[in-house]
């Protein structure tokens, strides 16, 4: 069984990190020099080593024991403050302990990367601290280089920091811990995922949602921007993408439920290996004991609306609206039709990308875990659309599906209507597509993801996920969210909780800046092409 490496719940990595933090903030207050300067450059040291610690980082770990090695040390020699140099002996001790622990190291290409901006900084940082004090301070340039070397590294240099023009030296010190911090977070920072998908594992993909998939969000993990992960018998894959130091999968793995155990451990592993923060989003309840034996936390994501098909009704007093609805489109004029996305005449296929230009407006596009690229990439000729006409012939709006589950279910990919188009437009091709899923052996229609929807209708959920939950509305409009559920629940749905599968509650925000990312709440990195849901 694969080693999964240390997590930021791990309670030795993060007892020694924390302790090497301490003990090193100590180790420059009591004893290395009485410094201003040097206090603040160690004391950014220390902090960004042990958090690059916690995470891993053999780079870090190495760094810290050298310098609580040396402060110890300097204590020993000074014959000063026992204590202080007793506790910086015994965690340089446990450091020296706990290398196993910490597996990640950068690889070669990355360590030259970091020693050419290393150089890069210090030449720069020079060139503008001598500059700035020939020109300010009107210095030799021998005693202007003597300075800012020393200021660079926190020590006081020939010239006094006081007076009207004492600030210049200050402001060197400054840029030196800046360009400190900079660099040790450049260095101890994620690898990026820069590989492309290889064409044999994403055929793999496909084939594995075509042939095993179970739950009806697995056609999503074909989405063109998502990578892949595969157990080692190649019998599961995950999908996910990289952002911001996070791993972000969509969905449980696909595939054989055998191999799902292997699956994770193995996209834990790539995580871990390139410093990432691991998450798994939508995770089905099926899947929840398999990540709490791998030790992942979960948090209640929300609700998927599920339309079981062979009990739809339209009859009764509780679908009058939805009734209602439909009924506006057609006394409008509108017509429907279901048509494959692989049999589109082009002149079919030009209109309803303009429908889908006009629909979106200048808004950005929505959707990553449980949505696909563009419609009309030629990348899923097997979707199913459901189209509405207007009175003379024209599309005016377009719901794209997905089939899941062996063809068993069908789940809303895209929904796109023209501005001004009549009411009842989206219900209208909701039910059209439900007449059709029942004529044609389909069971189940995903049709909408509300988040957080206990929160929203009942207010009974576990606090972290009510907290989540109020800064998650305090981001995405909360009157959408709360127009998505009326919505949703016209159709009396049955809805499917999902879920957020994590390793540690410190990772959250990171986890939830890139996921809002990736679904394109936050302008902060445009994902690829995607639709709506």
């Amino acid at each position: 069984m694969r080693r999964l490496g240390p997590t930021l719940h791990d309670a030795r990595v993060r007892a020694v990190a924390v302790g090497s933090v301490g003990v090193g903030v100590v180790d420059v207050r009591s004893a290395l020099t009485p410094a201003g300067g040097m206090t603040v450059f160690a004391g950014t040291a220390f902090a960004l080593l042990g958090r690059g610690m916690v995470h891993g980082r053999h780079g870090a770990h190495r760094a810290l024991v050298a310098l609580l090695a040396g402060g110890s040390l300097g204590w020993i020699l000074s014959r000063s403050h026992p204590r202080e140099a007793v506790a910086g002996a015994v965690m340089v001790a446990l450091l020296l302990l706990a290398p196993p622990v910490f597996i990640l190291d950068a690889k070669p290409e990355r360590r030259r990367l970091v020693a050419s901006w290393i150089v890069a900084v210090v030449l720069m940082d020079v060139a503008i601290g001598c500059g700035a004090l020939v020109l300010l301070r009107r210095v030799a340039p021998g005693v202007a280089l003597h300075e800012t070397l020393a200021r660079l590294v926190g020590l006081s240099g020939p010239l006094a920091a006081h007076g009207r023009q004492g600030s210049v030296p200050g402001s060197v010190t400054l840029l030196g811990v800046i360009s400190l911090a900079g660099l040790l977070v450049f260095a101890l920072a994620p690898t990026a995922d820069e590989s492309e998908p290889q064409d044999a594992e994403r055929q793999r993909a496909r084939w594995l949602v075509r042939e095993h998939a179970d739950d009806s969000i697995d056609g999503f993990a074909l989405r063109r921007d998502k990578r892949y992960v595969l157990s080692r018998d190649g019998a599961a894959v995950i999908a996910y993408r990289y952002l911001f130091g996070v791993g972000l999968a969509s969905g449980d793995p696909v595939g054989q439920a055998s191999a799902f155990d292997d699956c994770l451990r193995e996209f834990l592993v790539r995580c871990h290996e390139h410093g990432w923060r691991p998450v798994v989003m939508m995770a089905g309840a099926d899947c929840l004991g398999l990540y709490d034996r791998l030790g992942m936390k979960v948090l209640y994501l929300g609700d998927e609306v599920v339309i079981d098909v062979n009990t739809f009704s339209l009859g009764g007093g509780r679908m009058r609206n939805v009734r209602q609805a439909v009924s506006r489109s057609a006394n409008a004029g509108v017509t429907t039709d279901v048509v494959r996305e692989g049999d589109l005449s082009p002149e079919l296929r030009r209109s309803l990308a303009d429908v889908a230009a006009r629909s979106r407006g200048r808004h950005r596009e929505l959707g990553f875990s449980m949505a696909l690229e563009e419609p009309f990439s030629a990348e899923h000729p097997e979707c199913l659309l459901v189209v509405c006409w207007n009175r003379m012939g024209e599309p005016i709006a377009f719901q794209r599906y997905v089939p899941c589950k062996g063809g068993e279910c069908v789940s809303l990919d895209a929904m796109r209507r023209i501005p001004g188009s009549p009411n009842g437009v989206n219900e209208r091709m909701i039910v059209e597509m439900v007449r059709w899923a029942g004529a044609h052996g389909v069971t189940e229609l995903s049709v909408n993801f509300v988040g957080f929807r206990r929160v929203i209708a009942e207010g009974a959920s576990p606090s972290a996920a009510r907290f989540v939950a109020g800064r998650f509305l305090r981001i995405v409009n909360p009157f959408k969210v709360a127009s998505l559920y009326r919505f949703s629940a016209k159709f009396h749905p049955r809805w499917v909780p999902r879920y957020l599968a994590y390793r540690s509650r410190t990772d959250l925000p990171a986890i939830g800046v890139a996921a809002m990312t990736a679904e394109g709440l936050l302008p902060l990195s445009r994902p690829a092409a995607a639709s709506n849901q």
